[in-house]
């Protein structure tokens, strides 16, 4: 009967909660939304004003009675706009983060109107104590700075790291036929100045890793830092001058070993480092239970090998230690190179402490006697006696207010001795406090044996998850730094680009100019060695409109060089050398061309001693280099018959049963020739 009467009462107490859950949720549907003014986050003291509006509910034409809690206090200083909005005003925000909740007072209960989450903070403080360090053996330098008060809200640092160079600055000639960019445009300034090399942005942390393979040994680099977030900008920290072989401190040395003597107080520390130890001082700290740490000063047995004294018997103690030496320390760097020290001092530089090492220390045996009786209670049915030994156990020392330790009076522990003997009516209540003593050490004992078991295990665990955070802040750092460089290279390739187009420009621009200064040039091919005698000037001024039947003021045309081309003269079987003539005059040049050509087509070519003599254009290497191209096309339109000129710079004229095309590349020209021969001419390289 009982239980049925338990399951009554418990399957109407189900319902009852389903009941109050279902109106629970009913009531926390928003009928409405809230605002405020200024947006979040908002400055940790100032006044905002939140609106709260109600949009969902029967009766929108009357007038409500709307209430506003904020952090569980409701505030008073309201203003109503119309019947379904409430302004509120908050004085003061004095909370990071702060929650609203706007009510509709009804008959039953307040309703919900909405909650709105309120995020306030304050603007980062200015940055100060930089400190950069490193090692040797670390491919990192690891700067550290004071961050200020906190913000409550996501923070943002700028590091960035300048080196002191000197730029210079040169007029270069643009496209002189654009006339919307000037004809000069300087590229560079010439001063001194710090530019900037790396540049990084750390997110609510006041440490930031910085490549070494970013740095040069001997060079001067200056550090500074800008704090923002939502709410505004520090100031730009205090420049902090490095350089890279003044910031180097020694390796983070390994504690290997602890070992205690036996009955002593002492601690024996073996330690190891990855540098020259004898330049080196070890210094030791130690703690109990997380407790303040305490230098501790130890002595030097042997190297890599320390000793402390003063340890506390059965404690648990976690070491850490440091070793530091004594370096030259640049005060002021503000110079271009690293070797000028002009103002140096000596300073203590010392290592990062080594990860903690935990040892218990030994116990310590009786100072004195101990006391010890017996009390028998009685004979058995095996006519044995049953025996039972009492001691007292050992009190610890009293200190007295000089520090000094004194034993318990002995008179006063002969008294109680004599008292407990006296007194054996309350035996059993002393067993029975013994048992208890010795049941809660043992206790003790077990707990003890379980945490010594698992904390390297706890320890591990602990070093693992260390381990990963580490990594994943590393791989956020990687990422961060991968996108700014992606960043760097996308403007490197945009203004490498825009080199190259303002180079290929400038180099036809260069080629140009040498072909129009060749502009006024004859090369002639085909002419024997030593025909010209003496005086080529003179020869040719006379040879040429002799030879080419041209009309020239008493039988000469006006040069100003004659020559042949450079280079060693030819043996008799050899080539002979191209002559180079330039004329006063460009018409004379013209006409020289012109004869030539025609007595080219009407097949008179000149000649001289057997040889064919020919009157070339003089051209740029690069133009004759891109002309070579149509030799192939050359020789096929002079099997078809078609006539060809070439034009300046690199075109090629075709002329074909009257008709003329010209062309400005080989593939095309190839292409058009293929067509006389009726052959299909391929599309697109097909």
């Amino acid at each position: 009967m009982n239980h049925l009467a338990t399951i009554f009462r418990c399957t109407i107490l189900v319902f009852f909660l389903q009941y109050l859950l279902t109106t629970f949720d009913h009531r926390f549907i928003p009928l409405g939304e809230l605002t405020v003014e200024p947006a979040s986050p908002v400055l940790l003291g100032s006044s905002l004003t939140i609106y709260c509006s109600i949009q969902k509910f029967q009766h929108l034409n009357e007038w409500f009675d709307i209430l506003l809690e904020l952090n569980g206090e409701t505030v008073n200083k309201w203003n109503r706009v119309n019947q379904t909005t409430m302004t509120f005003t908050v004085p003061s925000v004095r909370r990071p983060k702060s929650t609203a909740l706007c009510k509709l007072k009804t008959d039953r209960w307040p309703q919900v109107v909405g909650e709105l989450q309120i995020q306030a903070g304050l603007p980062p403080d200015r940055p100060k104590n930089i400190i950069c360090l490193t090692t040797r053996s670390s491919e990192a330098v690891n700067c550290s700075w004071s961050k200020g008060q906190q913000t409550h809200i996501t923070t943002y640092y700028n590091v960035t790291i300048s080196r002191f160079v000197t730029s210079y600055s040169f007029p270069i000639a643009l496209n002189p036929y654009d006339n919307s960019t000037p004809l000069l445009k300087t590229l560079s300034v010439c001063r001194s100045n710090w530019t900037q090399v790396h540049s990084d942005v750390i997110q609510d942390s006041g440490e930031v890793s910085i490549g070494k393979g970013l740095l040069d040994v001997n060079t001067t680099y200056m550090l500074t830092i800008t704090g923002y977030n939502q709410l505004g900008e520090s100031a730009q920290s205090d420049p902090f001058p490095f350089c890279l072989q003044d910031i180097v401190i020694p390796e983070t040395p390994k504690i290997t070993r602890v070992e205690f003597e036996r009955d002593s107080t002492a601690v024996m520390l073996l330690w190891k480092t990855a540098e020259f130890s004898e330049d080196l001082r070890p210094y030791i700290r130690l703690r109990t239970h997380n407790e303040t740490w305490l230098d501790a000063e130890g002595v030097g047995i042997h190297q890599n090998l320390t000793e402390v004294e003063n340890i506390r018997p059965l404690t648990e103690y976690e070491f850490q230690l440091k070793t530091c030496m004594i370096t030259l320390f640049v005060k002021h760097i503000y110079t271009t190179s690293c070797t000028n020290r002009t103002n140096t001092s000596e300073m203590c530089v010392c290592s990062r402490w080594s990860s903690s090492e935990w040892k218990t220390s030994p116990g310590k045996g009786p100072s004195q006697q101990l006391d010890v009786w017996r009390t028998f209670s009685g004979t058995g049915t095996n006519g044995r006696k049953e025996v039972t030994v009492l001691w007292k156990a050992d009190k610890p020392r009293k200190k007295t207010a000089a520090g000094d330790t004194s034993e318990m009076d002995a008179n006063v522990e002969a008294q109680q001795a004599s008292q407990a003997s006296a007194d054996r009516g309350g035996l059993d209540a002393s067993m029975r406090d013994c048992i208890r003593e010795t049941m809660t050490e043992m206790t003790a004992n077990v707990t003890k044996a379980i945490d010594e078991k698992l904390a390297p295990l706890l320890e591990l665990l602990k070093k693992q998850g260390d381990m990963l955070e580490n990594h994943g802040s590393r791989l956020n750092k990687s990422e961060r730094r991968i996108a700014a460089l992606e960043d760097a290279a996308d403007l490197t390739n945009a203004k490498v680009a825009t080199l190259e187009k303002t180079v290929n420009y400038l180099a036809e621009r260069v080629d140009d100019l040498e072909n129009r200064g060749r502009r006024k040039n004859v090369l002639i091919v085909g002419l024997s060695e030593g025909t010209e005698g003496t005086d080529p000037t003179r020869f040719f001024e006379r040879w040429l409109p002799e030879v080419l039947h041209i009309d020239a003021k008493e039988g000469r045309l006006k040069l100003e060089r004659a020559h042949r081309t450079l280079g060693p003269k030819p043996l008799t079987s050899q080539r002979p050398r191209p002559v180079l003539v330039r004329f006063h005059n460009y018409q004379d040049k013209q006409r020289v061309m012109n004869a030539s050509r025609e007595m080219g087509r009407k097949n008179q070519a000149v000649k001289h001693a057997g040889n064919t003599v020919m009157f070339f254009q003089d051209l740029s290497a690069a133009v004759i280099c891109k002309r070579k191209g149509y030799n192939a096309v050359k020789n096929q339109l002079r099997s078809l018959g078609a006539e060809y000129r070439q034009l300046y710079p690199v075109l090629l004229k075709i002329t074909f049963r009257g008709s003329s095309k010209v062309f400005d590349s080989p593939e095309e020209a190839q292409r058009f020739a293929d067509s006389l021969r009726g052959k299909p001419v391929p599309v697109n390289g097909d």
